[in-house]
């Protein structure tokens, strides 16, 4: 049996708002991710940050240092998906509200929670676990059963 492949190119942020960590997650889903988006052709990172964070909240960033890079892969409706992610700890313009897009929903969440919490992916979370711990720049891969 043949199977799609979609390979995606992601950047995303580490964001601390008085001492607690951004998150969203899609309406319905239990699981959260780090804000952030698909990386476009010929746009840098860092930019793409940017752009996503206007999009989804209206709010500028206003310092982005990379911290990390996550390869993932993963089954989703039978298409195998293959994501680079590169993660950055930046900083807002201003204090983060609810997202703009009406089918996201933020949570604002004590860092220590974050070894517990359904954060995607799952070598995302355990990276910025140990992250926290070190400061450390990190690379993680986690590729799914075929």
């Amino acid at each position: 049996m043949a199977y799609c492949t979609k390979f995606e190119l992601k950047a995303c942020g580490v964001f601390i708002h008085r001492g607690k960590l951004l998150l969203v997650r899609a309406k319905g889903h239990m699981f959260y991710f780090l804000p952030g988006g698909h990386i476009e052709f010929r746009e840098q990172a860092k930019d793409t940050l940017k752009r996503e964070m206007k999009e989804e909240f209206g709010i500028g960033v206003r310092s982005a240092t990379q911290i990390g890079i996550v390869e993932n892969a993963y089954k989703e409706n039978n298409v195998w998906h293959h994501e680079l992610i590169i993660v950055f700890l930046a900083t807002l313009a201003k204090a983060p509200g609810d997202p703009i897009e009406p089918h996201l929903e933020s949570a604002l969440i004590e860092p220590k929670k974050l070894s517990t919490l359904d954060l995607r992916p799952h070598t995302l979370r355990n990276a910025l676990v140990t992250w926290r711990r070190n400061g450390k720049v990190f690379f993680s891969t986690q590729m799914g059963r075929k």
